[in-house]
């Protein structure tokens, strides 16, 4: 598959319908169509052929440079709409007339200030502004622009950006992966019951919910398939979670469950029949997918080596969060994308910690409501044990206390627990020491070249976390609970 041919799977994932919002999210993910077309111009200015038929066989007609309202993509041609006089009409047109570079790794990006979008590579083309905290693709690269797709007010419109302006307001670092959950292994907990586990009866191979006890504790091992689509294997060995004849069983051959997230909490959808598992006082069922809270789980995972690979950083840019308010001044809103890396940090935090996942915007609101973010300054460390006594039993996690020096990070880390620390105006998440090579992982999320870091975790040497950009001046230590 060529690359330009993933932009149909990309504003599955990318794009929010609206300023995300709570009720944007419900659309989420939104796909091209007639009701979410592309809007957008062709390269040229020349005559454009129209087609009957997706093969680009068959001429309609042949058109004068104007505005093309993109409805499919299929193979190499778009199925577009058009006016003509008063009315419009719909036919296919070659792709290699509207999108520059195929070959190109398109990026996800979003919008940190507003963006002008232009229709042509010139400053006199000029069609539509881009709102900051808007979320796109960027498509293609020449010397002086960059071609770009993003979303306002219903519709993606494709358009040109001037590269020196987008280099210093579009960010890339975005949520690292579509996955959901990191692979690994996890106990699962319905919402409702305190204290209860899903379990096996090995004698049965039937699931139930039980009372939690260490010793019996039933884990499972999540592999990621794709697209949110995981198996569920036993952690001992003796089988998979699956579905067969409509009846929830454990058995050899694998299922896969698609997982959805609200909140802190999961759904898992059989792929096969649609159906959700449930549980309720007699036990586990597959039942009809709704917004039910005997439908949602808790995953809280198992303490195991982190590396690059199986940490996920979230972005304090990602347009599902990025653009909601933290808060509002006689200098206008800040937002979780401006101001958000010390929540966004601890998110990641604990997320690499037990696999617990905080709403980056219920704790931005819990930190401006109990005074732990200063009005254009940043957050203040103090929403750290704060947030701890008032969440950390909902989320399994405790604050250990504030340390200065490296030494105390690397036995806290080395006994399984976590740090968030304060380098020059940022915060940043350590989750992982390697004695051999006396390394941090180190996961930051803000990524646009203030620091040697990725948007996909890094190993930090010891000594860059005591110099420049990187110098941590205090950590907060976090242990499960």
């Amino acid at each position: 598959m060529k690359v330009w041919k993933k932009i149909g799977l990309l504003f599955l994932f990318v794009f929010m319908l609206g300023m995300c919002s709570v009720s944007a999210l419900a659309a989420y993910p939104s796909s091209v169509s007639a009701k979410h077309p592309i809007i957008g111009y062709p390269l040229k200015t020349t005559r454009l052929n129209v087609y009957e038929d997706s093969g680009l066989t068959e001429k309609k007609t042949s058109l004068t440079y104007r505005s093309y309202s993109i409805q499919k993509i299929k193979g190499d041609a778009l199925y577009v709409k058009y006016k003509v006089g008063s009315k419009y009409q719909k036919g296919w047109v070659s792709a290699d007339k509207f999108f520059y570079d195929r070959s190109y790794e398109m990026q996800p990006s979003y919008a940190n200030s507003s963006i002008t979008l232009y229709k042509a590579r010139s400053i006199r083309q000029s069609y539509v502004k881009i709102p900051a905290y808007t979320g796109g693709i960027t498509l293609a690269a020449c010397p002086k622009w960059y071609q770009t797709v993003f979303y306002r007010n219903g519709n993606y419109y494709l358009g040109w950006t001037r590269k020196k302006v987008q280099d210093s307001t579009v960010r890339y670092s975005m949520e690292t992966t579509e996955q959901l959950l990191a692979n690994g292994t996890y106990a699962i907990a319905p919402r409702k019951w305190s204290k209860r586990y899903l379990s096996v009866n090995a004698a049965t191979g039937t699931m139930s919910v039980v009372k939690s006890n260490e010793e019996l504790l039933q884990r499972f091992v999540l592999t990621h398939v794709k697209d949110n689509y995981y198996q569920i294997a036993l952690a001992d060995g003796q089988g998979y979670l699956a579905v067969s004849g409509g009846k929830l069983v454990i058995q050899e051959k694998a299922t896969q469950w698609l997982l959805t997230r609200t909140g802190r909490y999961f759904y898992l959808t059989d792929k096969s029949t649609k159906k959700r598992l449930a549980y309720s006082s007699s036990g586990l069922a597959l039942n009809k997918a709704r917004s039910s809270s005997y439908q949602m789980f808790i995953f809280t995972k198992d303490e195991e080596e982190l590396d690059v690979g199986n940490v996920t950083v979230f972005s304090q840019y990602d347009p599902k969060w990025g653009g909601s308010t933290y808060a509002t001044g006689y200098l206008g809103r800040k937002t979780i994308s401006t101001s958000g890396c010390g929540v966004v940090a601890l998110v990641n935090a604990i997320y690499a910690l037990n696999g617990e996942y905080i709403s980056p915007e219920f704790l931005a609101t819990y930190s401006n409501k109990y005074g732990h973010y200063y009005y254009n300054s940043g957050t203040s460390d103090s929403l750290y044990p704060a947030f701890a006594k008032s969440y950390g039993k909902r989320y399994h996690f405790k604050w250990d206390g504030k340390v200065y020096t490296q030494a105390e990070l690397k036995d806290h880390i080395q006994a399984g627990g976590v740090a968030v620390a304060l380098v020059p105006g940022h915060y940043i998440a350590i989750v992982n020491y390697r004695e051999k090579t006396d390394q941090y992982l180190v996961l930051d999320s803000a990524i646009y070249g203030k620091r040697p870091t990725t948007i996909y975790g890094d190993w930090v040497s010891a000594s860059t976390l005591t110099e420049g950009t990187m110098n941590c001046e205090y950590y907060h230590l976090f242990s499960r609970r």
